[in-house]
């Protein structure tokens, strides 16, 4: 693929290249959107509840999946 037009400086970038990674970009900000405003009531329901034994649930279970 090539990244520049002839005729181009090299900081300038054709559109369509500059936007191939940025469907990549968005999906990532969303899914972290979504596990973000998963994580306080997944903490409430936790017995015993402190920040190591839910990172400690948080890891395992990231692992398993």
């Amino acid at each position: 693929m090539q990244l520049l037009q002839p005729g181009l400086k090299h900081h300038q970038l054709r559109m369509a290249d500059a936007g191939t990674g940025l469907v990549t970009l968005f999906s990532t900000l969303m899914q972290c959107g979504i596990i973000q405003m998963c994580v306080l009531p997944m903490y409430e329901d936790l017995k015993d509840r402190n920040p190591r034994r839910f990172q400690r649930a948080v890891m395992i279970a990231f692992s398993v999946f």
